[in-house]
């Protein structure tokens, strides 16, 4: 009502319409009384009257209204003058855009607001026009093409709103859904980890008690067991740890240590696999002194890398080198693992560290696993602001670097934790 305030204001001081006001205050009882009670009886529950009559009854309201809208642009092209005309075809271009935005659903109601227009563009210049034919019959093609223009911009524009829903409505699924894997995985990881915290101890203790015995062959079964337990035990706390970062719910929780003691004691924990696979496992971490870190997080990072290398590295060597050096003016604890084995093949390079790949691929691939403790080291990287790299070694093998800053924190080289009061 405000446009069309606008518009019978510049028909009545422009083009010289005197009945402007009388048009305005029908259009607006119109709009605010009228129509909106008609259509409430239209629609009112009633058995006796089916959907396409309410639809059909509809579109003749509707038909009413618009030819009662196209008084306005009749009476401005009408007029002769020069800001008539451009009201005239300003309102019909507005007139098709609202149409083809709010009517595209149902062609009967398109139809029904749609027809006024189009033939006041089409007659209005040839009737009324007081100019010889050819001016007339082009005044009817411009507003004609002008119309039909507007109708596809608008068609277009209410195209792209419905796939900017749709592609909204696909996020919101798909980010649900990757909510609820997250859930499930963690859920049925947790739910898996308490059995095989069973399986893991109870193996043990089988494999301590027949090794006094003497059961030297049943001892070394269950060592075997034991050994699939903490590899299965392994995949599992992997893939909590990566539902929990999906989920937003890892949060880095820094504290004062030794990061030798930190390094050292992460490094460790692959020793076992490195040595069942023939190779040799050396540690170097002199004092680093103390600083401020999330030692279980950290702790993991390494851990993971070095199972890494000991799986793929066999009868070779491995050595894990620690230091705390100043990368771009920030202090900062580097791990180097460095390996001799298969290396990594430059074709899947830059997807090592992508969940659930893995550097052989192959259905008949020589080394077990899910391909997902690397995606978990490059993910608790980035979430102590930190990196991990890895490079292929002259005459096989690799290093991965693992980088993580501890800015802010003085170093100790007597490795004394402060007193706590």
């Amino acid at each position: 009502m405000g446009f069309g305030a606008l518009a019978a204001a510049v028909a009545f001081v422009g083009a010289g319409w005197s009945y402007a006001a009388y048009w305005f205050i029908a259009m607006a009882a119109w709009e605010l009384f009228l129509r909106p009670s008609l259509e409430a009886r239209i629609f009112a529950p009633d058995e006796e009257h089916g959907a396409k009559r309410a639809f059909a009854l509809l579109a003749a309201l509707n038909f009413i209204g618009a030819t009662a809208y196209c008084v306005l642009p009749v009476a401005s092209w009408a007029s002769g003058t020069a800001i008539g005309q451009v009201l005239a075809a300003t309102w019909l271009c507005g007139t098709a855009s609202h149409v083809l935005v709010y009517f595209s659903n149902n062609k009967l109601l398109l139809a029904a607001n749609l027809v006024p227009s189009a033939l006041v563009a089409l007659l209005t210049p040839v009737l009324l026009a007081e100019v010889g034919w050819i001016e007339r019959v082009l005044g009817s093609v411009v507003l004609v093409t002008i119309l039909a223009a507007t109708g596809v911009f608008a068609r277009d524009r209410n195209s792209l709103l419905q796939t900017l829903s749709h592609e909204a409505r696909a996020r919101t699924s798909a980010e649900e859904a990757n909510e609820a894997k997250a859930q499930f995985l963690s859920i049925i990881s947790h739910e898996l980890r308490t059995p095989i915290n069973s399986v893991v101890g109870y193996s043990e203790l089988l494999r301590e008690e027949l090794a006094d015995k003497g059961e030297a062959q049943l001892s070394d079964d269950a060592s075997k067991i034991l050994g699939s337990g903490r590899a299965l035990l392994g995949l599992v706390n992997r893939i909590i740890t990566l539902a929990r970062l999906e989920s937003g719910d890892a949060p880095v929780e820094p504290i004062t240590v030794r990061l030798t003691d930190v390094v050292r004691g992460a490094a460790e924990a692959a020793r076992e696999l490195a040595e069942a696979n023939g190779n040799s496992f050396t540690v170097y971490a002199d004092s680093m002194g103390v600083a401020a870190l999330d030692p279980e997080m950290f702790g993991q990072c390494v851990t993971e890398i070095c199972n890494n290398a000991a799986k793929f590295t066999r009868n070779g060597e491995i050595k894990v080198i620690a230091k705390r050096v100043r990368v771009g003016g920030v202090e900062t604890l580097q791990v180097d693992v460095v390996d001799t084995g298969v290396g990594i093949d430059e074709a899947i390079a830059e997807k090592i560290f992508l969940p659930f790949v893995q550097g052989d691929s192959r259905a008949d691939r020589r080394f077990e696993g899910a391909g997902t403790g690397l995606a978990v080291v490059r993910a608790l990287a980035r979430l102590m602001d930190g990196e991990v790299s890895f490079s292929n070694r002259e005459g096989g093998g690799t290093v991965f670097t693992l980088r993580v800053p501890i800015a802010g924190v003085a170093s100790d080289e007597k490795d004394e934790l402060p007193r706590v009061a």
